[in-house]
């Protein structure tokens, strides 16, 4: 989705961001075309389920899990 922006500067806005699968999308863009789009991910800090696999890794809201992928997704383009 995306990568039907034909601006490489544009800034994307996730309002139910989740596990920011859009941030890390609009990072590996950018690794791939050297394009500069920003992205906005908002996600309100629901709290997992205590009985998930997540919260037993040790996320107790959504915005957690998000965040930490935005970190390794990060790392791992940038390597």
């Amino acid at each position: 989705m995306v990568s039907i922006c034909p601006h490489k500067d544009a800034t994307i806005l996730d309002f139910f961001s989740g596990s920011a699968t859009t941030a890390h999308a609009v990072m590996q863009l950018n690794a791939e075309d050297g394009g500069n789009r920003k992205f906005i991910c908002v996600q309100l800090p629901e709290l997992c389920d205590e009985k998930s696999e997540a919260y037993k890794a040790g996320y107790k809201t959504i915005c957690e899990i998000g965040e930490e992928r935005i970190r390794r997704a990060g790392q791992k383009i940038l390597k």
